[in-house]
């Protein structure tokens, strides 16, 4: 456990009210003794930032367990308390909001897999309407078509004729019936102008020629249903079939990308923890807004995302990391309770990039 792992204070009715603080039992000393946060933080050569943390038990604002705990010893010593008895006040009271912080991170793990899952519930039920909705649609503009292929071929021989038409051709006939079907008949051309039947008994004998005859005698090529059925709707349907296959296996790959990490929330500020195989541990503290990349050393992506003034990551596993960073005048890092100057790396645009190796014997 790190420092960065305990909540930045103790809940009410949590077990860690049962013991005292080491924090407040030095603050208190403190006080009495007159002495100020810049004149302790000179004597012990740190921040007033830290010493702050320390009284108040915001145990997540200091590098880690190991200084932590040496940052204890050295302002009892200072303030003339009793090291051991300060010590063991640390101890019983880390082990209480472990405990306590046990309980809230189950709670937080399966909140946001409730979340997840009801996001990829509605997604799906949104492409399952989307599918269904166009294969309606399409069914409706087949039967449509089906019924004006139909009708089409017997619509010749009842078109009203008028005196002004007559005589009339069969070739402008068929122009006719293309006008008010064009929506629904496609290829209409004329292979040869039809000659004027001037006979009355032929302008008869054409109204009953069926479709077969008009095309032999006037060449006219007629659309069939499935030809002038609308292919836009066709490779709509299409489409929402890929998007559901493209959806599916975005949820696939998202549920096999980055480790799964934990965020505590608190007042003002996030912990993210991160736990993988290996015993490395890399903590960093946020002093301001800054992007931040860490892969492992076989180059797979462990965490990356913005994080704000006041918060941390700590991350758990096998080394060499390799960190990048957006700002690296906001950062406080360390690398297995060792300080990492990441400001000796930092280029022209603020940013920085590091590798984190194991120290070897």
């Amino acid at each position: 456990m790190t420092g960065s792992d305990l909540p930045t204070s103790q809940p009410e009715n949590s077990p860690a009210s049962n013991w005292p603080s080491p924090g407040q039992t030095l603050k208190k000393m403190r006080e009495e003794l007159g002495l100020s946060h810049g004149r302790v933080a000179d004597a012990l050569h740190m921040t007033a930032h830290y010493v702050k943390a320390l009284e108040s038990d915001q145990y997540d604002k200091l590098p880690g367990k190991t200084f932590v705990k040496g940052y204890f010893r050295s302002y009892a010593r200072l303030l003339g308390a009793d090291v051991e008895e300060i010590m063991l006040s640390y101890e019983r009271f880390t082990a209480a909001l472990e405990k306590t912080e046990e309980t809230e991170a189950k709670v937080i793990r399966a909140k946001k897999a409730y979340d997840q899952n009801m996001r990829w519930m509605v997604c799906a039920a949104a492409i399952i309407v989307v599918v269904v909705a166009a294969s309606w649609w399409l069914s409706r503009i087949k039967a449509s078509d089906a019924v004006m292929a139909e009708s089409g071929a017997g619509t010749i021989a009842e078109i009203p004729e008028t005196p002004a038409q007559a005589p009339v051709t069969a070739a402008a006939r068929m122009a006719d019936l293309g006008e008010r079907t064009d929506e629904h008949l496609a290829g209409m051309s004329i292979g040869k102008t039809a000659m004027p039947i001037e006979d009355p008994v032929a302008t008869d004998a054409v109204d009953g020629l069926d479709s077969e005859v008009l095309n032999e005698n006037d060449g006219v090529v007629l659309a069939t249903a499935e030809e002038v059925a609308p292919a836009g709707l066709v490779e709509a349907a299409e489409n929402a079939e890929h998007v559901a296959d493209t959806l599916a296996a975005a949820t696939e790959a998202s549920q096999s990308g980055l480790p799964d990490y934990t965020v505590i929330e608190q007042d003002n500020s996030r912990v993210v923890q991160l736990e993988s195989d290996g015993e490395d541990l890399l903590e960093v503290h946020f002093t301001g807004a800054s992007w931040i990349e860490v892969d492992n050393g076989d180059s797979t992506r462990l965490y990356n995302d913005m994080l704000d003034s006041g918060d941390d990551l700590s991350i758990r596993g096998k080394a060499p990391f390799n960190v990048l960073v957006g700002d690296a005048n906001v950062v406080d890092m360390t690398f297995n309770s060792r300080a990492v100057d990441i400001t000796a790396r930092m280029r022209n645009d603020n940013s920085a990039r590091i590798l984190l190796e194991p120290e070897t014997n």
